[in-house]
């Protein structure tokens, strides 16, 4: 009998309640709760199980064992069983007494991992304090919420961003290594690429399950093996780098046991030696249980090992990361929007001659797209959640925020006719009256992951303090997704410019991962606030679903299709107004893709229904219309189609012209789309020769609508099928 594998649930699967997961489990906490004495138990259980265990037990085994799992769970749901925290920790733990133990039987394995899971889990709720005010709870909120997550970006995006810094290290020479600094941050890469390629040939998968089973009575010492990093081997790999070299630096980046026996083990959660040097050396031998560590780690890799050169490693390190952010971002925004005039280190001044430099504008269609790039040197200490890093983070964000703040407002200033923007040798003047609209956007580098359920009430307080607006802060990685997943210039400006707006109506507990995904299923559309208070949405873990649309990694499915949004029309006329770019096509893509699929099909329908009524009608000059609004959203609009049968094209353009005049009038505060079709002929798609937009500062509180209200899924539309012009 064959086994049926059970298909994973997938991103178009999701069924949404407005926008929103309806599923009241999705994202949610189950962690389990106990009252407080039952939780000091167990966490002085945990504690003194990895104390004891750890000295009694085979340390190698231990690690094998536990990186193992780790290895095995990545490709399955989450939550994991065993993270690349609980790796971490554990080593660091083993790393206090020596290697030689007790064999390890599935029983103390078993204990051991408990005990790891456990002190994970109640280590912040017994040494923290209990936070008294907003910015206390915040903070606890963030170590509590980054304590298990390492990755904050995908391996394949950490490769090409660790490439781009460590190429502008390339001239930073460690003598005792006798490599250059970006060197050696590429070579520990390639160090974790083949501890991961021997696990991915191995067969632990298949015993290891079988010795916790019961069914393999010794944990076998070859099982370490995979994790075992041979320079002899990977000499001939890696060009023009002796063995002698790849031993220096596996040397300079490992501990060996015992190295940890002055450690205090509660102090290995908020600041790891194991982020800094990875590697485990045994009798001879080096050794990588945590490939995973050298992705979220390599930055405080690449701190450590300038720490050798320099009494300020993190000031070394972050002008290159700074330098590889801006070259990036403004590659991305070339790539997502071709037909956009990108600007880089624009310099410009405000009305009393001050000058000001701002790190990326792209300029489309009378719209202008502020980036701030922050490529600050963050440690995995501080990302864990000190109080330092948490006066640092608000810092770089109420900096990004008033520097990009006050470019806007001096592009709304009605006293000045124009703004020079200095870039590359050349100046671009930019008249104000031609700026139709202004989004903002933070960049950096790496996801703050104790920041990402985004900006809290007392930050935002601190930027309007400071003079200015909060923004949504991206990262390098977030612009590929977008880049890759949603393609066209359109579609990519579209959500740029919604995710702008979402900021003004809701918080969300989300990081910008869990928004795109949100946003690959549902578009954003409807997705707004009409009252004062702004709304949390929670969306924490919907990025889960993303994993299966990254090429290149082990999650990547072709068989899973993105969600369909759009239909052929409804593709057709994007494509066209992105072809054509007429002035004013960025705002039809916006009102087109801000209409879910059920509406665009209800609308074809209707069209196709109407044909046919007009053909059939008697008279000279047969005609009759449809409406479909969409009333609903922050910025509303309203579709239209008049059909004409047999009669001549003077005829047919003056009533055309006079419907649309009507329609101005009768719908003064949507965007307005006039369709004409000409029943007499052999084509049954309508035209599109009339819009007229609505100025992007223009609020509507209230739209008349005119019809019948029919559900549409996301949102009302009107059917007004049955009235005439």
């Amino acid at each position: 009998m064959v086994k049926r594998i059970q298909k994973p649930l997938t991103l178009d699967q999701m069924t949404t309640i407005r926008g929103i997961p309806s599923s009241e489990a999705y994202g949610a906490d189950h962690s389990p709760s106990f009252d407080q004495n039952e939780t000091n138990r167990l966490y002085k259980a945990a504690v003194e199980t990895l104390a004891e265990e750890g000295d009694r037990l085979d340390s190698l085994e231990l690690l094998t064992l536990l990186a193992a799992i780790e290895h095995m769970t990545t490709l399955q749901e989450p939550p994991q069983r065993i993270g690349i925290a609980a790796v971490e920790l554990a080593q660091a733990q083993l790393l206090r007494s020596a290697f030689p133990g007790e064999a390890l039987t599935s029983a103390a394995a078993e204990n051991f991992m408990g005990a790891v899971t456990a002190d994970l889990h109640l280590f912040l709720d017994q040494t923290a304090k209990p936070p008294t005010d907003e910015k206390g709870q915040v903070l606890s909120r963030r170590r509590m919420q980054t304590l298990l997550v390492r990755h904050t970006f995908y391996a394949h995006h950490a490769a090409q961003i660790f490439r781009r810094v460590a190429r502008n290290l390339e001239r930073v020479e460690l003598p005792s290594l006798g490599l250059t600094l970006g060197q050696a941050s590429m070579i520990s890469m390639a160090f974790a690429v083949a501890v991961q390629a021997a696990l991915n040939s191995s067969n632990l998968k298949a015993v290891i399950p079988e010795w916790l089973a019961g069914n393999i009575e010794r944990f076998d010492p070859a099982w370490t093996k995979p994790y075992e990093i041979d320079p002899t081997i990977l000499s001939p790999a890696i060009p023009d780098v002796g063995v002698a070299t790849l031993a220096k630096l596996l040397d300079r980046l490992s501990m060996a046991e015992g190295e940890l026996r002055d450690a205090d083990p509660a102090h290995l959660h908020l600041d790891n030696p194991i982020w800094r040097r990875p590697f485990v050396k045994h009798q001879g031998r080096w050794f990588c249980f945590s490939p995973g560590t050298l992705l979220s780690s390599q930055f405080d890799i690449m701190a450590e090992l300038a720490s050798d050169i320099s009494e300020r490693p993190g000031e070394l390190v972050g002008k290159a990361r700074g330098t590889a952010l801006e070259d990036m971002l403004v590659e991305a925004l070339k790539q997502m929007l071709p037909h956009a005039e990108v600007l880089r280190s624009v310099k410009w001044d405000d009305a009393v001659g001050k000058e000001f430099e701002t790190d990326a504008i792209a300029l489309i269609d009378g719209l202008v797209l502020i980036f701030e790039a922050k490529g600050d040197a963050l440690s995995m200490t501080g990302r864990r959640g000190s109080n330092k890093w948490l006066r640092d983070f608000d810092d770089i964000a109420v900096e990004a925020a008033v520097q990009s703040w006050r470019l806007e407002q001096a592009l709304r200033d009605q006293k000045r006719e124009a703004i020079e923007l200095r870039a590359d040798g050349r100046t671009v003047r930019l008249r104000l009256d031609d700026v139709r609209h202004v989004v903002r956007f933070g960049v950096s580098l790496e996801r703050v992951t104790m920041a990402s359920f985004g900006l809290e009430g007392h930050l935002r307080a601190r930027i309007e303090r400071a003079g200015g607006m909060p923004m949504p802060i991206l990262t390098i990685g977030d612009l590929w997704q977008v880049r890759d997943l949603l393609g066209s210039e359109g579609h990519c400006l579209h959500f740029l410019l919604r995710r702008n707006e979402l900021e003004r109506d809701f918080e969300f507990i989300a990081d910008e991962l869990d928004l795109i995904a949100h946003y690959l299923r549902t578009g954003f559309v409807r997705l707004w606030n009409d009252v004062e208070d702004r709304s949390p949405v929670a969306l924490y873990g919907l990025s889960d679903f993303l994993r299966f649309y990254q090429k290149g990694s082990s999650h990547y499915d072709a068989t899973v299709k993105l969600p369909k949004r759009t239909t052929a029309w409804w593709d057709k006329l994007i494509r066209e107004r992105e072809e054509r770019r007429v002035p004013g096509w960025t705002d039809m893509v916006y009102d087109l893709l801000n209409i879910p699929l059920l509406s665009q099909k209800r609308f074809e329908e209707d069209v196709r229904k109407l044909r046919r009524k007009v053909r059939r009608l008697p008279g000279q000059y047969p005609r009759e219309g449809l409406l479909m609004q969409a009333p609903h959203q922050l910025r509303p609009s309203a579709f239209a189609c008049i059909a004409m049968g047999r009669m001549s094209s003077a005829d047919r353009i003056a009533l055309a012209r006079g419907h649309f005049t009507e329609l101005l009038e009768s719908h003064p505060d949507e965007r307005l789309f006039v369709f004409v079709l000409d029943t007499a002929s052999a084509n049954p798609t309508p035209a599109l020769p009339y819009y007229r937009g609505i100025a992007w500062d223009q609020h509507v509180e209230n739209v008349g609508t005119e019809g019948e209200g029919v559900a549409s899924g996301l949102f009302f539309e009107v059917d007004a099928s049955e009235a005439t012009p």
